[in-house]
């Protein structure tokens, strides 16, 4: 056995231990489906009726699927009208045939970013296997995995002319769109004009398809749910400045004045971020810090930071604090408890501080993939590694 298969092992072995120690009580459920898919099968079944923003009917449905008859407080449909839509033909299906064909489909869209991206940052594979929210989140039957696959693929079609449609296959990740609230800032800074336009395509389709299915009043009932309670318990366990200031005090002063800071610090570092697809990572990691709804499962948005900062042209130090963020000790954390659970949002945080100060001493990186490098001249500037800066194109 080669040392690399060694590794592989040793990271995998990692992994699954940590899984069976903290993932227990999800080992059961996600044999029988018992998870966070029964909302995803919810809202295949209720889509076109009035109640499918109505929790007690998830709830309904829920008891017609599980072994026991339960139903699980918190998990009900909270997602678009058009996902539930595409979802339809697996609220056709039993339960655990749809849970199976959904399961199947996230997983090969996980394994397939993992690989395309392992061919530039071969250890992507490592931190993969050690990793327990990657396990966490197959075994709790949820969509983030899909949804950071989709970025993934987004973001390497950025590498290629087809920008019109990375925006396109972008406007799917409205599935979990508060990973990636604050991209467009990234996209704006770097003037991705066609991907700009093929992102608002996509979601302006989207959301059309969304009132056809539901009706023009949908968003109302939407917004609605999102302001209950009971989607947002255990807040001290949150990886962002919310739970964070759930633990250290200060409450909303708090939030308010770091999710502040974060945004300006995010502003100031993809403007001086040469790299298209760095800037679109640092602000899903900034995303998730300032937003008001986060748990560990959204950690596996990390492996997308450390693939895209292992592929390009950063610093040494930011690659290996990304690494760090992605290695399990960020979930470990979380699975401690407060105190120690405020740490997590603070490894996040040490992301977005250390691009900052590589952006403010303007280090110069080698031209490569989007031909992008680091001369402290900020966004509006390229150079072809040979001389002085070269405009950078309007239009991408």
């Amino acid at each position: 056995m080669n040392s690399m298969r060694r590794t592989y092992l040793v990271s995998a072995l990692l992994g699954l231990t940590l899984f069976l120690v903290w993932g227990r009580p999800l080992q059961d459920r996600a044999l029988a489906g018992e998870n966070d898919f029964l909302q995803l099968y919810a809202g295949a079944r209720l889509i076109g009726t009035p109640n499918l923003y109505n929790p007690q009917a998830s709830y309904e449905i829920e008891k017609q699927v599980t072994r026991n008859h339960d139903y699980y407080p918190g998990i009900y449909y909270t997602r678009l009208p058009w996902y539930a839509l595409i979802l339809k033909p697996l609220g056709a299906l039993p339960y655990r045939t749809a849970y199976a064909v959904f399961q199947t489909i996230a997983i090969g869209a996980v394994l397939t970013f993992l690989l395309l991206y392992a061919r530039k940052f071969p250890n992507l594979l490592i931190l993969a296997a050690m990793s327990p929210v990657l396990l966490v989140t197959v075994a709790n039957g949820q969509d983030v995995g899909l949804a950071v696959a989709i970025a993934g693929f987004s973001l390497l079609l950025t590498n290629r002319p087809s920008h019109f449609l990375a925006g396109l296959l972008l406007s799917l990740c409205t599935i979990k769109f508060h990973l990636f609230l604050l991209f467009p800032l990234a996209v704006l800074q770097h003037r991705k004009w066609r991907y700009l336009a093929g992102a608002a395509t996509g979601f302006a389709a989207l959301f059309a398809l969304s009132t056809v299915a539901q009706g023009p009043t949908w968003w109302t009932g939407f917004a609605a749910l999102l302001s209950r309670g009971d989607l947002h318990t255990d807040v001290a366990l949150m990886p962002n400045w919310r739970g964070f200031a759930a633990i250290v005090g200060g409450g909303l002063t708090t939030e308010l004045t770091l999710s502040a800071l974060t945004l300006l610090l995010l502003v100031y570092t993809i403007h001086h971020t040469p790299n298209f697809r760095v800037a679109a990572v640092l602000a899903i990691v900034a995303g998730i810090l300032v937003g008001h709804h986060a748990y560990m499962a959204d950690l596996f948005a990390l492996l997308l930071v450390a693939a895209v900062m292992g592929a390009e042209p950063v610093s040494k130090a930011l690659k290996t604090v990304a690494v760090i963020a992605a290695l399990p000790i960020t979930p470990i954390f979380i699975l401690l408890d407060p105190p120690y659970s405020a740490l997590a949002p603070v490894l996040l945080a040490s992301i977005l501080i250390t691009a900052a100060i590589d952006a403010y001493h303007g280090q110069k990186r080698p031209a490569r993939g989007d031909g992008s490098v680091g001369t402290g001249s900020g966004p509006g500037a390229e150079t072809d590694g040979r001389s002085a800066p070269l405009p950078r194109p309007q239009q991408a």
